[in-house]
């Protein structure tokens, strides 16, 4: 492929217009080739380092330490659609049953604990949506309603809701 086009030779401006049509051409086929090598480069990234959480669950699964680590790489579970599909394939690539066995083990014990982390955020949402009602009405009025700015009382009162949620503590 030629890079580089000499339009001197060209006859008027019709000539020069159809090599610098030439060359935007070319250097559009460039980018795009390179546009693409980008993405099965970062595509290749993204399965090495799955491959590489994949290898660590397994070893953190050995050593008792699968909750602390599944817990640490909760992001990148969440951010990735590729791990499930990289455990698969460690499956599938497993030297004999009982690496089959313990591939499949990790996949269930992280999939166990990606669902109590959920239960357990999903808790504590609700608590915390909860402790806001509680906040929220302790400023609002007998009918419960709201007006700004507070009175005093009102912000009193919501003051030793808040205090009282958090066990006492200075807010």
């Amino acid at each position: 492929m030629t890079y580089m086009c000499r339009y001197d030779d060209a006859k008027g401006d019709q000539g020069k217009q159809l090599h610098l049509k030439q060359l935007a051409d070319q250097v559009m086929i460039i980018v795009e080739r390179l546009v693409a090598e980008r993405r099965d480069d970062e595509t290749l990234q993204r399965i090495a380092l799955m491959d590489r959480l994949v290898e660590e669950f397994l070893q953190a699964s050995k050593s008792n330490q699968l909750k602390q680590v599944v817990s640490s790489k909760i992001g990148m579970l969440t951010q990735d659609n590729n791990f499930w599909s990289r455990v698969a394939h460690r499956y599938e690539a497993a030297q004999g049953e009982d690496e089959k066995q313990i591939v499949a083990a990790m996949a269930r014990n992280v999939q166990s604990i990606c669902q109590d982390i959920a239960k357990q955020a999903g808790q504590t949402a609700e608590q915390a949506e909860a402790s806001l009602q509680r906040v929220m009405a302790a400023g609002a009025n007998e009918k419960g309603e709201w007006f700004l700015p507070l009175n005093d009382d009102e912000m009193q009162r919501m003051r030793k809701v808040v205090e009282e949620e958090d066990g006492g503590s200075d807010q």
